[in-house]
């Protein structure tokens, strides 16, 4: 969208340095109901956002709590974004970008430590004057000291054993859940994301994982289902069957399957609720039409 309001599609590649130069210009994007950005447009503005966390005028990457960064940081960064990007207003689309950026400048300080802290083969000195170019050696060396000390040691050992945890692996790369979705065009069951998202590109598994064993566990239950109420819904039986053998009966603070920023409450509270019921009752096809509206509608009144 240039200055005046005029919108025209871009075609070719456009990367962080071509949203940070751009004269007059602002990229468009649109957003599902958890606010999370769709299509080229909002990985375009993922991508900013994974460049704008590493800029030390905007984030400090010496907070290693993300709670603790001032509050007029997060400021500049809502008004820098919105400078570059055309986003709805609203308090839900600040707090996701927020989260974004959160998310971004652990993933930076995680690509620090593995390239830079090497305390098996040198110093904490020699480790303090290798200062990674774009850093502030001041931030540099307050960084250090939290890897060294027990709560960042204690932290890290945290982060190994949930990783070692895992039994499922995400196979998709960067492409996000909610473009899972708006590849298929349609909305998908919580099994159907999770059969895409999981698999290799030969259709396989990823070895050691338990992945295999659950697409099977509920292909059985889906078939089993049908074969004793043939008319109920198919999309409802593979909600259930996912919902049975992933969270049994326990409600989970961070759901599977719909990515990042979307809480249990979303998908599990009256609002997720009467969205699912809607899908598998197939009246989703008017929900998803009454989405569209509403974009067209705010388009024209930019």
């Amino acid at each position: 969208m240039d200055g005046e309001g005029n919108i025209k599609k871009v075609n070719n590649s456009v990367q962080p340095h071509d949203v940070w130069y751009a004269k007059n210009t602002r990229y468009c994007v649109t957003f599902n109901e958890f606010y999370q950005p769709l299509k080229k447009g909002g990985r375009i503005l993922v991508r900013f956002i994974g460049d704008t966390a590493r800029k030390e005028n905007f984030c400090l990457i010496r907070d290693t709590n993300w709670h603790h960064v001032p509050e007029t940081f997060k400021v500049d960064m809502i008004k820098c974004i919105r400078e570059h990007f055309v986003i709805p207003d609203g308090d839900g689309y600040d707090k996701g970008i927020l989260k974004r950026v959160g998310k971004s400048v652990r993933q930076y300080r995680h690509d620090l430590k593995k390239a830079f802290f090497k305390p098996l083969t040198k110093t904490r000195e020699e480790i303090c004057r290798a200062v990674p170019d774009g850093v502030p050696r001041d931030s540099w060396i307050r960084l250090v000291d939290y890897w060294y000390s027990e709560k960042g040691k204690k932290f890290a050992e945290c982060g190994k054993e949930a990783r070692a945890s895992q039994n499922h692996v995400h196979t998709t790369g960067s492409t996000s859940y909610a473009n899972i979705e708006e590849k298929n065009k349609r909305e998908l069951t919580e099994l159907e994301v999770f059969k895409q998202t999981h698999k290799r590109k030969d259709g396989s598994y990823v070895k050691d994982t338990a992945t295999e064993k659950f697409v099977l566990d509920g292909d059985t239950y889906v078939e089993s289902e049908l074969a004793i109420n043939p008319t109920k819904p198919k999309v409802q039986i593979q909600n259930e069957a996912f919902s049975k053998l992933m969270y049994g009966e326990d409600i989970p603070k961070r759901p599977l399957g719909y990515g990042f920023c979307v809480k249990g409450s979303d998908v599990f509270g009256v609002h997720g609720i009467l969205r699912k019921e809607a899908f598998e009752s197939g009246e989703v096809v008017l929900w998803l039409s009454r989405i569209r509206k509403k974009w067209k509608i705010w388009k024209r009144l930019l």
